[in-house]
């Protein structure tokens, strides 16, 4: 349905101003073949999401970039954290 509503709209390259944000991976990775806007996975800020959720580089396959609350990225003293680091 979602395919469907945006190409209607003209709405299916990297150009359009869209983007779709998920925090389930496995939807983004359905997408990505099937529509060419840009893609973001989005991080939970409750539990670890390194544990939780794949590597930056194998974000990077399904999705064009991050949603990541600022706590995810940088310290309360703004010390990289481990997600930022690996990116």
């Amino acid at each position: 349905a979602l395919v469907r509503e945006l190409a209607g709209r003209g709405l299916t390259s990297r150009e359009s101003p869209v983007i779709v944000q998920s925090f389930e991976a496995e939807s983004l990775a359905r997408l990505r073949p099937r529509i060419g806007i840009r893609l973001a996975q989005l991080l939970p800020t409750t539990g670890d999401p390194e544990a939780a959720l794949p590597s930056p580089a194998t974000i990077a396959r399904y999705a064009d970039g991050i949603g990541a609350a600022r706590s995810l990225l940088l310290a309360t003293d703004g010390t990289p954290q481990p997600l930022l680091a690996s990116a």
